[in-house]
């Protein structure tokens, strides 16, 4: 299943579990005028994170918050670039897309991996790749087997909660 079927599925149970809400919110789509605004400032930027800002406009998966047009209730990209600048340097081929529960940045790169910038880093080029690309952040890393990289010393059962729970349930994530 890919992740827009497993955002979709996830999206429809949410609205019927308040306890997965806790753990997973999303917004409707971001407007063809910001995706083509984006796509002229980034040129590089990989179509599957297109893909998922016309899906919608931001999403929190467990602590992770995806940014998108800023028109949501989640953060702009532009927002994001703010932010992360003295970081970022002059860095053109990378654009920040969320933060992670650290606040650190989560930014995909021109070659279309999602990498996590601390903001004790100097350079993006320090950046720790966690996906080589946005469908596999999205599919195997927030939504799949490959949750457990999130945590240092993989998934223990402090980690365990609604999002762990309901990644079982699904069969995404494999059983303790």
């Amino acid at each position: 299943m890919s992740w827009i079927n497993k955002f979709q599925v996830t999206r429809d149970a949410s609205e019927q579990n308040p306890r997965l809400g806790i753990v997973f919110d999303s917004a409707g789509p971001a407007s063809e005028v910001f995706l083509a605004s984006l796509k002229e400032r980034y040129s590089f930027i990989a179509e599957e994170y297109l893909t998922f800002l016309r899906q919608s406009d931001g999403a929190q998966i467990w602590m992770y918050v995806l940014a998108g047009s800023g028109e949501s209730t989640f953060p702009s990209i532009d927002r994001l670039i703010e932010r992360w600048n003295a970081n970022l340097g002059t860095a053109a081929l990378i654009v920040p897309i969320g933060e992670d529960p650290s606040g650190s940045c989560l930014a995909l790169t021109e070659d279309g991996r999602v990498v996590l910038l601390d903001f004790k880093m100097d350079s993006p080029d320090e950046a720790e790749a966690i996906a080589t690309s946005f469908d596999e952040f999205l599919d195997k890393v927030l939504m799949g087997n490959k949750y457990p990289s999130l945590f240092i010393g993989g998934l223990t059962p402090d980690h365990e909660n609604e999002w762990t729970e309901y990644l079982r349930e699904q069969g995404w994530l494999e059983s303790r």
